[in-house]
């Protein structure tokens, strides 16, 4: 892998996958399938790309549909206009993402386990009105053990339900970090009235920097750009990762007030992602013989 420079992408789905110099897709499972160029009259241009689940699909995010850059990407503004998976029930342990992600088992900064470059928005199906912000610096798959900080937000009520570090799955060993002044702003959120993720189109985005990551979501109704959380701590990714939106089934995650919410999909399901664009400060880390875009939103 070298440096080349990067200028940045801006991805519009409204062409077949295998065309997109800045995206393709993966699954280990056969059943999971990920289509551009999908008609969808609530997108931008008319066209989107579909992430898709049949009834019944296994747990593992590695069986969901995967969409993910060509490229690794470093420090700079990621943004995606997305509608997130709808089950028929809200029994389903189906989770929706879009987040940047790399771990290739390596231990650069000599922590004791696996860098895990990752910065998540994710959604649970049993639990649209809410959403799940995170940040991991360390993840061993072996072990289990991580270094992450998380929040997780009610935008219907706006409500921050909580604020924590964790090394570990166990929420009742993490540590809160509400009265921590560098990770625990913004300390109230604007409610959107009717809040749900898998009802409408939404745009999110974060910023990552070097020193912090601030995560927002456009009000559908203002434009105005609502900060969810202002990260200044110490758990900040600094090495270069993919730019990824997915669907799976978890049968061993669901909201706290649905414990119960872990069953497989009921029904054939699909998120839906009008653009991807990320704008860079950085260079991107890549093959040297990678194709790099430019595009600009009209």
């Amino acid at each position: 892998m070298s440096y080349v420079e990067s200028v940045g992408f801006l991805e519009d789905f409204a062409r077949d996958l295998h065309c997109s110099p800045a995206f393709d897709w993966y699954s280990t499972s056969a059943s999971a399938q990920v289509r551009a160029n999908c008609a969808e009259p609530l997108a931008l241009n008319g066209r989107v790309v579909r992430l898709e689940l049949s009834a019944g699909h296994a747990a593992s995010p590695d069986q969901g549909a995967n969409l993910k850059s060509r490229q690794r990407y470093l420090y700079g503004t990621y943004a995606a206009r997305l509608r997130a998976a709808a089950c028929s029930t809200r029994q389903e342990g189906v989770i929706s993402g879009f987040f940047t992600y790399f771990n290739d088992g390596s231990d650069s900064d000599a922590s004791g386990m696996a860098d895990n470059s990752e910065i998540d928005i994710e959604w649970l199906a049993a639990e649209p009105q809410s959403i799940y912000l995170s940040v991991w610096t360390s993840y061993d798959l072996a072990t289990q053990g991580s270094r992450r900080v998380y929040r997780k937000i009610n935008l219907a009520s706006g409500t921050i339900e909580y604020t924590r570090f964790g090394t570990d799955f166990n929420p009742a060993t993490h540590r809160d970090l509400a009265s921590e002044p560098e990770a625990s702003q913004p300390a109230q959120i604007p409610a959107i009235a009717s809040y749900d993720a898998s009802a409408r189109f939404y745009e999110y985005g974060f910023h990552w920097a070097p020193q912090s990551v601030t995560w927002w979501i456009v009000h559908p109704e203002t434009g105005q750009r609502i900060v969810l959380w202002h990260y200044r701590g110490q758990c900040i990714p600094q090495i270069p990762a993919y730019t990824m939106v997915n669907i799976w089934h978890s049968n061993t995650w669901a909201p706290e007030a649905q414990p119960q919410a872990l069953a497989c999909p009921q029904t054939r399901i699909a998120a839906a992602v009008d653009w991807i664009e990320y704008q860079p400060l950085e260079p991107v880390l890549a093959p040297a013989s990678s194709p790099a875009t430019t595009s600009a939103r009209t």
